[in-house]
């Protein structure tokens, strides 16, 4: 999913170190309540130490050296999706406030994961999270309703402290999606120049060439071969890459072809293929059946601008006025 650029990496690294202290601080600070007061947090105080010490020695490492991203960030994630599972079911009674950190662990699936195993995670998060009180009861799991945490000052403390943490983690997983995604699509416009460069290199240096007659007439005649029976022109996203897979050969050669023999540029040649098809359709009054558009569109012309203006360089007259011109030499 990720590519190995440097931009990328350093992306990766800075999500890291604050993603794991911010589940570091969120560790403290409730292990700070737990230490302050009583009634407030329900986790073991040992587990809070242990889980504040282990994310904050994680992203001390991940700023400090190289890491797996995805190994580490797919444990970690599945992780506190168990632990948030199990604070569902323990709260079931009480609020529904931990259902909100379930957003968060779903944003954060979409960037660690395929769409398709995101989309199943999603899934069964939604049904678990249905059935969460029947599974409780089932169980007899759930912390009831008479027990000494349910205090109304305590519990509505809780639910904007969840509310802060699920929108935080939110929103830092949003950003830095987009950030990924973007670094990702700067590379890939990054590479396609690099390429179009070294083939304009080699054109250029082709220029100062010898030609082989003989080698460029045998690809000139199986080009034009290919634009007569396959007719390729009449797909207006056509260019010279695909006309090379065609003729089995690369687009350098076929331009080279094109220019030694054929004395045009393939812009050229493909309009002139488009031109005359639409001149036969509308002599044989192929207008009168369908729309100018659907005529110029099926040669291969996706904009009426371009069809009119290369019509008219090559026939010396409008479409209207050509189509005028044959209605008059057919009375």
């Amino acid at each position: 999913m990720f590519n190995t650029n440097e931009e990328l990496v350093a992306a990766k690294k800075e999500f890291g170190k604050i993603f794991f202290y911010s589940i570091a601080a969120v560790f403290g600070f409730y292990l700070l309540l737990s230490l302050l007061t009583t009634n407030v947090v329900i986790v073991a105080k040992e587990v809070l130490i242990f889980a504040f010490f282990l994310t904050t020695y994680t992203g001390f490492l991940i700023s400090k050296t190289k890491f797996d991203f995805l190994i580490i960030f797919r444990i970690i994630i599945l992780a506190l999706l168990l632990f948030i599972l199990y604070m569902c079911i323990l709260l079931s009674n009480i609020s529904g406030a931990i259902f909100f950190l379930f957003i968060p662990v779903v944003i954060m699936t979409q960037i660690l994961f395929s769409f398709r195993t995101s989309l199943f995670l999603t899934l069964v998060l939604l049904i678990l999270s249905y059935f969460i009180t029947e599974i409780a009861a089932q169980f007899n799991f759930a912390i009831k309703v008479d027990f000494k945490y349910y205090d109304p000052v305590v519990l509505k403390f809780q639910e904007y402290l969840t509310y802060t943490i699920a929108i935080y983690f939110s929103f830092l997983g949003l950003y830095y999606k987009n950030e990924f995604f973007r670094i990702e699509l700067k590379q890939k416009f990054l590479e396609i120049p690099k390429i179009n460069l070294e083939e304009e290199k080699v054109l250029n240096t082709a220029e100062t060439e010898e030609s082989n007659p003989d080698k460029y007439q045998i690809l000139y005649d199986r080009i034009i071969n290919c634009l007569n029976v396959d007719k390729p022109f009449q797909d207006a996203d056509f260019n010279i890459r695909k006309l090379a897979e065609m003729v089995n050969s690369n687009s350098t050669y076929v331009s080279r072809a094109l220019n030694h023999i054929g004395d045009r540029k393939f812009n050229q040649l493909i309009n002139e293929y488009r031109i005359a098809q639409i001149v036969d359709e509308l002599k044989n009054d192929l207008h009168h059946k369908f729309t100018i558009e659907h005529i110029y569109t099926n040669a291969g012309f996706s904009q009426q601008s371009t069809f009119n203006r290369i019509f008219k360089e090559q026939t010396g007259s409008t479409p209207s006025e050509y189509i005028r011109n044959i209605q008059r030499e057919g009375n």
